[in-house]
């Protein structure tokens, strides 16, 4: 990248409160930024963690990291979890997963959380918007807006990329590891599909 001369941009996000005093901040080619606006021949993308628009971790911090750290713990009871029912056969079973299936407030957060996001992207005159926070992948068109949700790197193992030809498409570990010929790894062995609706075209 140093041989390309690749510009880098940081996006800030709710993990990195230390960062927001200094912001924004620039080191030759890499910038830390708050938001970044990615150009493509279908238009402008508005790109942001996304986390300005979670209630909790704007305005209720000690709720927020009592909330990562449950998270954090309950991530490493889904390891022994998932240990002892790879010892019994059974296939991987995420645990906030189900939790988070099971709370009707999350779905509706999500769509208002999708919403805000369209409505900012909209109001900057964005053709789209790519985030992440919410640790759910997605690839669709709200209202004329294409949304694209980065999803995480800890459960559902996906990312966002931009191909050659410059289109955007979310893309899943598994499906990379097997598009490249190499077998899962064991840790990814048994995982569940993560379905992300793709938008054509």
């Amino acid at each position: 990248m140093e041989k390309e001369q690749t510009e880098i941009v940081y996006l800030r996000g709710n993990h990195d409160d230390e960062l927001r005093r200094f912001m924004p901040l620039r080191f030759a080619r890499l910038q830390i930024a708050n938001e970044h606006v990615h150009e493509t021949p279908r238009g402008r993308y508005l790109v942001l963690h996304g986390d300005v628009f979670d209630q909790v971790t704007t305005h209720c911090r000690w709720l927020s990291v009592v909330g990562a750290v449950g998270y954090d713990q309950l991530l490493r009871l889904n390891r022994v979890w998932n240990w002892w029912r790879r010892l019994r056969g059974k296939e991987y079973f995420s645990l906030s997963k189900a939790i988070k299936a099971r709370v009707k407030q999350a779905v509706s957060f999500a769509g208002r959380y999708e919403d805000q996001l369209k409505e900012l992207a909209r109001h900057k005159g964005a053709y789209g918007i790519i985030c992440g926070h919410i640790h759910t992948p997605a690839d669709k068109m709200l209202d004329g807006i294409h949304y694209l949700n980065s999803g995480d790197w800890v459960e559902s193992r996906t990312a966002i990329v931009e191909h050659l030809d410059r289109r955007m498409e979310v893309i899943r570990y598994e499906d990379f590891l097997a598009a490249a010929g190499a077998p899962p790894t064991r840790r990814l062995a048994g995982k569940p599909e993560v379905a992300v609706p793709r938008v054509r075209g």
